[in-house]
């Protein structure tokens, strides 16, 4: 992840992901970019107000339900 001033109070981040498998189908792929997403967006939310939306918690006990059933 890196972050870059683009002007004063504008910044923009950005990410890369690398090391995917080219057979491994997109599962992985798609996976990354909506966590990626839900960090972002839950970092966004926590930096305008000062709390967490808590969106990668409720994103980890989707999955661990999930896992469980």
């Amino acid at each position: 992840m890196a972050f870059s001033e683009e002007r004063p109070g504008i910044t923009t981040a950005s990410v890369e992901v690398r090391g995917f498998e080219r057979d491994g189908g997109t599962d992985p792929v798609v996976n990354a970019a909506e966590g990626f997403g839900i960090v972002l967006c839950d970092l966004k939310v926590l930096l305008e107000t000062g709390v967490s939306a808590n969106l990668v918690k409720d994103k980890a006990e989707l999955i661990s339900r999930a896992r469980g059933a």
